[in-house]
């Protein structure tokens, strides 16, 4: 028939069906595929020949020798580099995650979520769940959410800040991980890194794949759980003190990590949103397929226009991503909008400032503040023509490849 390559990759693949999908794990990596990849790929693992394969695919698909060509072609073979290449790279899954480094260790991560995983005993999940929610409602509905100015803490008692709202989100993390050893699942490392521009940590919790979603949305609502069991120290405290000065650090943390959890539940970045919106509906590669569905469904419109109400059950049918393509574009919007705003408005404040640090003396935070602005919004613009760069030479591999 035609050579294969890249096939013995496949000793290094393991294949998965949760009976809800069908899941290639290498290095780390997850793919969701169709059934019939999956059984192609089956029958190659266990050492079938071609010709073994596409004699299945005949009895089973009626594909004739020129379609199952045609497959291993377009489907088989360069799922197979691809699988090769990763393999080779040896690139961690979560590759949106850029630098990242280990704090804690698979052994640390495993003994302490072990201890913490009884919070997920269904009376203690829903006694302490319901408390958090509770008393997290009263707070936000009764006292004021604005958050104080930065500079209006001592440098103690920002360094303090810092730290509590570090071990919050560690805490956090800590809650993926208490939720998948109570799964049974082995969690792996907590580390840190950096999505887009900003700092963030991660807990390796890839091992859920293999799970129900049901149980994967628990894996990734732990977090959130975990930092609605954070404030209600906080908050019980907030309510008994009385030293203005403790109350308004208080407010700020407890506030800080309710806009953090909002923030997390946003599905239009790889936050816990997006993975429990994927699961729930069943959308494994959801970023990818929410770029391409407009192409998609223009041009299934287009293919059969002759059905008048093609359109509108195409969209009903696909809802779910349907509502995710049109929140992620306006988000996206949003996102160019306020960036635009940024770099304005920052250009203009730097023109005055450096007016007036010429003129006169200011104090270190003002510096601080205007540096800051300066490098994120350097930093966006750094980003924003890196992914443009790497756009533009797929785009050229692309066009020699098609050209040979």
């Amino acid at each position: 028939m035609y050579p294969l390559p890249g096939k013995h990759i496949l000793d290094a693949v393991k294949l998965i069906h949760n009976g809800e999908q069908y899941l290639l794990v290498c290095e780390g990596a997850i793919f969701s595929t169709s059934k019939l990849v999956y059984e192609i790929l089956s029958h190659l693992k266990e050492a079938h020949s071609i010709e073994v394969v596409s004699a299945y695919l005949k009895q089973n698909y009626q594909l004739n020798a020129e379609e199952a060509s045609q497959l291993f072609q377009a489907s088989i073979i360069p799922l197979l580099q691809k699988l090769e290449t990763i393999a080779g790279n040896q690139k961690p899954a979560a590759s949106y995650i850029y630098f990242r480094r280990t704090l804690l260790q698979a052994s640390t991560v495993q003994a302490v979520s072990g201890f913490l995983k009884v919070l997920f005993n269904t009376p203690w999940f829903i006694l302490l769940g319901s408390l958090s929610i509770l008393l997290n409602m009263i707070y936000a509905f009764h006292f004021s959410l604005t958050l104080a100015a930065v500079d209006s803490f001592s440098l103690q008692e920002s360094c303090f800040l810092c730290v509590i709202l570090l071990l919050i989100l560690l805490f956090h993390e800590m809650g993926h991980a208490a939720a998948a050893s109570k799964l049974g699942a082995a969690p792996k490392e907590i580390g840190f890194g950096f999505y887009f521009l900003f700092p963030v940590l991660f807990a390796d919790v890839s091992d859920i794949w293999s799970y129900p979603k049901y149980k994967r949305i628990l894996v990734n609502t732990g977090g959130i759980y975990f930092q609605l069991l954070a404030n209600i120290p906080l908050i019980l405290a907030f309510l008994y003190l009385e030293d203005d000065a403790s109350r308004r650090m208080l407010s700020y943390i407890i506030t800080t990590n309710l806009l953090v959890m909002f923030y997390s539940l946003l599905p239009f970045l790889r936050n816990d949103g997006y993975w429990i919106y994927s699961d729930f509906f069943n959308l494994p590669n959801l970023m990818n397929r929410a770029k391409e569905y407009p192409r998609n469904l223009y041009k299934s419109v287009r293919e059969h226009s002759a059905k008048s109400k093609y359109q509108a059950s195409s969209i009903t049918k696909d809802l779910p991503l349907f509502v995710f393509t049109i929140g992620n574009y306006a988000f996206i919007l949003f996102v160019l909008y306020a960036f635009w705003m940024l770099l304005f408005t920052t250009i203009s404040d730097l023109q005055a400032f450096l007016l007036k640090a010429s003129s006169s003396t200011m104090a270190f935070h003002e510096y601080a503040r205007m540096g800051f602005r300066v490098a994120i919004t350097l930093g966006i613009l750094i980003i924003v023509i890196r992914q443009k760069i790497g756009q533009l030479k797929k785009l050229y591999h692309s066009y020699l490849i098609a050209s040979k």
